[in-house]
């Protein structure tokens, strides 16, 4: 069985759910990062403290990449997304009713942890759904529900700070509104979601004993360090490092620049940040539709630059007046500039499922995904606002490093556009 030979209403339901289940990705990081200010005076701490909280949630993302991949390998992509989606929503939504920083974090690493679970499954999914035709674009749209997902966060925050009642705090009432909408979705995978048929018939020859012994290992992590995958893991995982980083540097300090370096008021704070993610949407579309044309490489390559490009105009412009509007000045083009180019985060799913066989795909997609954020996303970001003595100035200018690591890496990563998936390879 090839992904073209299943069926479509199969394929359509599937895809659904791969949907979905990438949208609370993009809404994990949002949570954090809209509510910097917010989360620091309610626990009383300075901004570097929510943000090692976000380190520890990357860490903890990683962890349940490492878990979740092999389960996802051996059980099947259907249980393990009904475990992590659950254990996100579960946690993010007693995360509303947490009064102290040490249950706050809790929450947010078992959110992490169940998060970290997610993308390999999702996009194993969609991998073995999809027949290789038009793969990059439509993975790009995928991967940009997670966008989707730090759209909808910003909308929810910006509408519970406004209009919470009862003494109900803002984000509490946001960590409410997206755990609920999570433990919605894991009822509908419960009741309505099947499972890969590729990852199946894989399975099924397995159990009969109809594979060489080496074929029938799954979701082994060691695998992805032997013979040639060695190498390939290892680059892999760079490009998944610097594109987070990339990504995370912008996305999680650039509220907090906005409403306090630049003193926007909050509505003006939410529609810069919503016209970013539109070029975000935009920049990973284009990723994808160049990962079809010319190669995932070619596409992970010119974002990158992109990117690096926008860093650039960052550091020149930061202390650039704006006069009477924000969104004339230079300083707004070079943040739209970055969002574009953090859209080489489109290819990043279709080309790890592409360079792994079905037997080991998501393992490989989360060690490698989460390697990515949580080195880039949580570590690097973590030391940035250290080197800049707390200030979200530099700390997101350094973003720049990443850009630079994510456009050289790419070059040496084995390009896969074309590439077939069979259920045993």
């Amino acid at each position: 069985m090839q992904p073209g030979s299943v069926d479509s209403r199969m394929r359509r339901r599937l895809l659904l759910f791969t949907l979905l289940a990438t949208v609370f990705d993009g809404a994990e990081l949002t949570l954090l990062a809209y509510f910097f200010p917010e989360l620091a005076h309610n626990f009383h701490v300075g901004i570097p403290g929510i943000v090692a909280i976000n380190t520890l949630q990357g860490l903890a993302s990683l962890a349940g990449g490492l878990l979740f991949g092999p389960v996802g390998d051996r059980l099947g992509r259907r249980v393990t997304m009904l475990m992590t989606v659950f254990l996100y929503g579960a946690a993010t939504l007693a995360g509303a009713f947490t009064h102290n920083l040490t249950t706050f974090t809790a929450t947010r690493v078992i959110a992490g942890f169940g998060i970290g679970g997610e993308f390999g499954a999702a996009f194993a999914i969609f991998n073995e759904l999809w027949a290789q035709k038009g793969r990059g674009l439509l993975g790009a749209l995928v991967q940009n529900m997670f966008v989707v997902g730090i759209v909808f966060t910003t909308l929810v925050g910006y509408l519970t700070a406004h209009f919470s009642t009862g003494g109900l705090q803002g984000w509490r009432a946001a960590y409410a509104v997206v755990g609920s909408c999570t433990l919605a979705t894991w009822l509908a995978v419960l009741l309505l979601m099947p499972e890969s048929p590729l990852w199946l018939q894989y399975a099924a020859a397995r159990r009969q004993g109809q594979l060489p012994q080496e074929l029938a290992v799954s979701g082994s992590t060691i695998s992805l360090f032997q013979g040639r995958l060695t190498s390939r893991t290892l680059i892999a995982c760079v490009v998944s490092t610097g594109i987070f980083y990339v990504t995370y540097s912008l996305v999680l300090y650039e509220p907090t620049l906005l409403s306090q370096v630049y003193h926007l008021p909050s509505g003006g704070v939410t529609t810069t940040l919503l016209i970013g993610y539109a070029a975000l949407f935009c920049g990973s579309l284009t990723a994808g539709a160049v990962a079809d044309g010319r190669g995932r490489r070619a596409a992970a390559e010119a974002l990158s630059v992109i990117a690096l490009l926008g860093y650039g105009a960052y550091l020149l412009t930061w202390r650039s007046p704006f006069g009477s509007s924000f969104w004339l000045g230079p300083l707004f083009w070079a943040l739209l500039t970055i969002n574009f180019g953090c859209g080489a985060i489109g290819v990043v799913g279709v080309w790890l499922g592409e360079l792994y066989p079905t037997r080991l795909r998501a393992t490989a997609e989360n060690l490698v995904y989460y390697a990515g954020r949580g080195l880039g996303g949580s570590l690097l970001p973590l030391l940035a606002i250290d080197l800049a003595g707390g200030s979200v100035v530099p700390a997101l200018g350094l973003g720049l490093v990443g850009a630079a690591v994510a456009a050289l890496s790419s070059h040496a990563l084995a390009e896969t556009r074309g590439r077939d998936i069979r259920a045993v390879e």
